[in-house]
């Protein structure tokens, strides 16, 4: 068994969550697509949806339906995140509507 068999079938055997913050990226879409496709990990997509959509049609991709697709725009659990985030960077300076915002960057 070669070394990258060998690794395929530990990351199979040991399935991990995999957050992936880049999804309107062409080479991350066709990536996440590829370990679905594996069955190397579940996949979480932050992005814009219709973006991520329109790359699936673009390139072909059959497994992002798979993937959970999270919007960092309109997601519901922002404003928990946020409140979180500015908790944890209080010391530093950092207001809840600096923290509002940056749970809005993808990245």
């Amino acid at each position: 068994m070669e070394i990258l068999e060998k690794l395929l079938a530990r990351a199979r055997a040991d399935r991990q969550r995999i957050v992936l913050p880049e999804a309107e990226e062409e080479r991350t879409i066709k990536a996440a697509d590829r370990a679905i496709a594996d069955g190397l990990a579940d996949i979480i997509l932050i992005g814009n949806p219709e973006k991520i959509q329109k790359h699936v049609e673009t390139f072909g991709l059959s497994n992002i339906a798979k993937a959970t697709i999270i919007d960092p725009e309109n997601n519901p659990r922002a404003e928990e995140y946020a409140q979180l985030l500015q908790k944890l960077r209080e010391k530093k300076g950092m207001t809840i509507e600096q923290a509002r915002e940056l749970v809005k960057n993808p990245l």
